[in-house]
């Protein structure tokens, strides 16, 4: 057919050949004007000459999209209407076509109409091998799909873009970090995340629509910081983050931070909820974007909480104690999955009776023997075990190791001593705690009245309500309740009295001035004072020395806990020192 076209544009046809193809020449032309795409049969693609053969064919939907005449097609030839951006793609992929390296090839490419608009163009051209009076014929087949790339774009952008403010995402950086990793490091680079971790609390006071605008308010700030060794991206709603490069002393990450909070200081609402910023310096072997995003959060986590704005370093001091963090995770997960139990234990530290010198009871002490770590404090693992929710069936196990031991003295004919236990503000504000605890004293067969609970004052700070009826509801089944660390924290002496309390533990850091101060400059023998006025017996803990004992004494404090008088036992320990007391 190609060949009967060529003959039909020939200057000098031969009549025979027309009246012999001239249906079939029609019928052909009638298909090709049907067809819902551009079709051109050409053999260059450059300005021809009144000498060189033209386009043999073009129908009318390639004329439409391109928004050409035939004539000025072949005219101009297409490399002058292809976008220059994509000329050079296409005239390579064409000349390989021409040299029979490849058959066809398919791109996506745009035309230039005659009003400068551009035209997106899913183009297919196919070498067609005809007869030798045309060297370079091929097909070309076009489809319009402009309306399909403004939608890809449309996706393109909402995938790459924050819906809120318009900076590049999260998935963008990492994709950034990816190509960075590839094409080589050249200058010193850091990221800087800043975390607006309190604005949640706006959304919850003032709504989301508030909390979004604060947000734009703060992109458009922030955006004013950019350069060409700056670039922002928004990593989640309230984190952004900057990417520095060609810096080149750590001073100046420091001296930017300083920069970033002078700008954000001009929100005023920002004075109040404040920010932390987290600094991350990439080194060559680290380009990894999703640890560099994990490690830079914990940075900007990692502040510490006093200053409204504050930054923090990822160092190698950080590195390790995440690390240690991370196994101390591992750890606490086999525990709750029963698979490491033995390492998980309590010791009992003896509370003492100042009058008779002799074991009122025991606080249970929970312990933590790390294979690894060795034997990780409380005060490091509870958190943890907070945070990953894991403190309520830990906390279930404390309890019935706690009850266990005190079925053992209750057995031994000790059933007159106390244990008091740790109890978590997570745990206490389940709304099964009171429950569980009934069954738990139950199902071992305990006295309640030697069970003790201890709470930290600070539970009383926003669910004083909620907890004081918990609190009246184990009073009830006889438990003890105690406050621990009194004085540190929420100041509730004056409520001491409305709350369901039996007793108050006086922090150590009161004890430890007992040595520092003079007699008239301690408040320790007041706070005894006040707490006896109210009801409540006291316990002073940290107790190391006899010159505090003796001050206690003479204050009327009603029990002492610390190493003066013994360090936590394992259980056996405890019942031979009861044992030696009687």
């Amino acid at each position: 057919m190609i060949e009967e076209i060529e003959e039909y544009n020939e200057a000098n046809w031969d009549k025979s050949i027309i009246s012999k193809h001239i249906l079939t020449l029609e019928n052909y032309y009638t298909i090709l004007e049907q067809v819902p795409f551009g079709i051109a049969i050409s053999h260059n693609c450059y300005p021809i000459t009144t000498k060189e053969k033209s386009l043999v064919l073009i129908n009318s939907m390639y004329e439409k999209i391109t928004g050409r005449k035939k004539e000025e097609l072949i005219r101009i030839g297409w490399s002058q209407i292809t976008h220059p951006d994509d000329l050079e793609k296409d005239l390579y992929m064409y000349n390989k076509l021409m040299k029979g390296s490849i058959n066809s090839y398919s791109i996506e490419k745009r035309f230039i109409k005659p009003n400068g608009s551009s035209v997106w163009v899913l183009l297919t051209a196919i070498k067609l091998e005809c007869s030798n009076k045309f060297k370079n014929n091929h097909i070309s087949i076009i489809r319009d799909i402009t309306d399909w790339k403004k939608k890809e774009y449309q996706l393109k952008y909402a995938n790459e873009h924050d819906k809120y403010t318009g900076l590049y995402n999260q998935r963008f950086f990492e994709g950034e970090l990816a190509k960075e990793s590839i094409e080589g490091k050249n200058c010193k680079r850091a990221i800087l995340l800043i975390d607006f971790n309190k604005i949640n609390s706006i959304s919850l006071d003032y709504g989301y629509h508030f909390s979004t605008n604060l947000i734009k308010a703060i992109t458009y700030k922030l955006q004013n910081l950019e350069n060409e060794k700056r670039r922002i991206f928004q990593i989640s709603f309230e984190k952004f983050a900057f990417y520095i490069k060609g810096y080149d002393h750590q001073m100046e990450l420091a001296q930017f931070c300083e920069e970033i909070f002078d700008t954000i200081k001009e929100v005023q609402i920002l004075n109040h909820i404040g920010c932390s910023i987290g600094i991350f310096e990439i080194e060559e072997d680290n380009y990894d974007a999703e640890s560099i995003i994990k490690n830079v959060s914990i940075a900007a986590g990692r502040t510490s909480n006093i200053k409204t704005f504050e930054y923090c370093y990822y160092d190698g001091e950080l590195e390790e104690k995440v690390f240690r963090e991370n196994y101390i995770k591992d750890e606490l997960f086999k525990i709750v999955m029963g698979k490491n139990n033995k390492n998980f234990y309590l010791q009992y530290q003896p509370i003492i009776d100042l009058r008779t010198n002799k074991i009122h009871g025991f606080e249970a002490l929970a312990r933590f023997q790390s294979k690894e770590l060795g034997l990780v404090s409380p005060a490091e693992f509870i958190p943890i075990a907070e945070e990953m929710q894991f403190i309520v069936p830990i906390g279930l196990d404390i309890l019935h190791m706690a009850c266990k031991f005190i079925k053992k003295l209750e057995l031994a004919g000790y059933d007159r001593l106390n244990v008091f236990v740790n109890v978590s503000t997570i745990q206490l504000l389940r709304d099964e705690f009171v429950s569980d605890l009934r069954a738990l004293v139950e199902g071992i067969k305990i006295n309640p009245q030697n069970l003790g609970i201890e709470i930290t004052e600070s539970i009383f700070m926003d669910n004083c309500e909620m907890v004081n009826k918990k609190l009246y509801a184990l009073r009830e089944m006889g438990i003890e309740i105690s406050i621990d660390d009194f004085g540190t924290g929420y100041s509730s002496i004056y409520r001491l009295r409305e709350l369901n309390v039996d007793c108050i533990k006086i922090d150590k850091y009161f004890i430890d001035k007992l040595l520092k101060l003079k007699t008239e400059e301690v408040i320790t023998g007041d706070i005894i004072s006040m707490a006896h006025k109210l009801g409540c017996t006291v316990i002073a803990e940290g107790v190391e020395h006899e010159k505090q004992k003796q001050y206690l004494i003479d204050n009327n404090c009603d029990f002492v806990q610390g190493y003066l008088f013994s360090k936590p036992l394992y259980e056996k320990e405890a019942l031979r020192m009861l044992g030696i007391q009687d």
